[in-house]
């Protein structure tokens, strides 16, 4: 459940299509398993899609661009 990586304070849960919550889910596993070239295409995925991604010390933000 990639809500778990989400900082819901800093973000809008319902304004995010579950497609990007998928892909940042996917990120994190990416992350967690030291691949940072994935990560970062999965990072440049998202803002493609619209949504810019930040890692905060309380979770992941995710912003509508």
């Amino acid at each position: 459940n990639s809500k778990k990586y989400i900082d819901e304070k800093h973000t809008s849960t319902e304004e995010i299509p579950e497609e990007i919550k998928k892909l940042v889910e996917l990120r994190n596993d990416a992350k967690q398993s030291k691949d940072w070239e994935e990560a970062d295409k999965i990072r440049d995925e998202i803002n493609q899609r619209g949504f810019n991604i930040k890692d905060t010390a309380e979770g992941i933000k995710i912003e509508k661009i």
